[in-house]
C-alpha cells in the first residue's frame, strides 16, 4: 500500500501528540547541565545519582508515577480524551523511566551497545518511519516484495535503518555548519535564518493577496 498524496490531518494529529516533547527535552537538558555545573550529581561508577535520601525518594516517586501512568494508559477507554491528555502527561512516564534507569549506580554503570547505537539515531528513526517503513499516512505498510511479508519487513527495515543512520550523519554535519560554537557567528547565522523565513512569509502573504 503506497500513497503519494499525503493528508494534512495526519501531520496535525502527530504534531498534537508530541507538541511539547521538544520543550520538555530542552528543559530537562537545562536542568541536568545546571545540576552538573553545580556538582549536585554524583556520576561516579556505582554511586547513586543523588544522596541516599533524595535518591530513594525520587526512585519511589518515579516507580509510583510509572505504574500509575501505565495503568491509566492501558485502561483508557476513550482514545480521543487520552490523546488530548497525552502531550501533557507523557513526560511523567519518560522522566520516571530516566530516573529509574539512572539514579541507581549499578543500573547506570551497565548498558547495551546495540541499543545505545540505535539511541544515537532515535530521532531519525522516529521521523523516517512515517516515510519509509509505513505508507498511506501510517494506515499501510510499504510493500517492496509482494507475497512475502517476512522478507518484505526484513528488507524494508534494513533500508529504513540505513537511511536513518545516513540522515543522522548528515544532520550532525549540517549542525556543525549552521550552529557554530562562536557566539557572535551563531547570532549572525540565526539572524540570517530568521530573515530568510521572514522573507518566505512575506512572499507567501503577497502571493495569497494576489490570488
Amino acid at each position: 500500500c503506497f500513497e503519494l498524496k499525503g493528508n494534512v490531518y495526519e501531520w496535525w494529529f502527530r504534531w498534537r501528540l508530541d507538541r511539547y516533547v521538544v520543550f520538555h527535552g530542552m528543559l530537562f537538558a537545562f536542568i541536568y547541565l545546571a545540576l552538573q555545573k553545580r556538582q549536585v550529581l554524583s556520576e561516579g561508577k556505582g554511586e547513586p545519582l543523588f544522596s541516599n535520601k533524595i535518591s530513594n525518594f525520587l526512585l519511589f516517586i518515579s516507580v509510583v508515577s510509572f505504574l500509575t501512568y501505565s495503568i491509566w494508559a492501558s485502561s483508557c477507554k476513550n482514545k480521543a480524551e487520552c490523546n488530548e491528555l497525552h502531550p501533557s502527561v507523557s513526560v511523567v512516564q519518560i522522566l520516571a523511566f530516566i530516573l529509574i534507569r539512572n539514579i541507581p549506580g549499578y543500573a547506570r554503570s551497565v548498558y547495551s551497545s546495540f541499543f545505545a547505537w540505535f539511541g544515537k539515531i532515535s530521532l531519525e528513526l522516529f521521523i523516517c518511519q512515517y516515510h519509509i517503513w509505513l505508507a498511506a499516512d501510517t494506515r499501510g505498510i510499504l510493500v517492496l516484495i509482494p507475497g512475502n511479508p517476512m522478507l518484505n519487513i526484513i528488507v524494508s527495515t534494513f533500508i529504513f535503518v540505513c537511511v536513518a543512520h545516513e540522515i543522522s550523519l548528515i544532520t550532525n554535519d549540517l549542525a556543525q555548519i549552521i550552529i557554530p560554537k562562536d557566539n557572535s557567528s551563531l547570532l549572525k547565522r540565526l539572524a540570517c535564518i530568521a530573515a530568510f523565513f521572514c522573507g518566505l512569509l512575506i512572499l507567501s502573504s503577497i502571493q495569497d493577496k494576489s490570488r
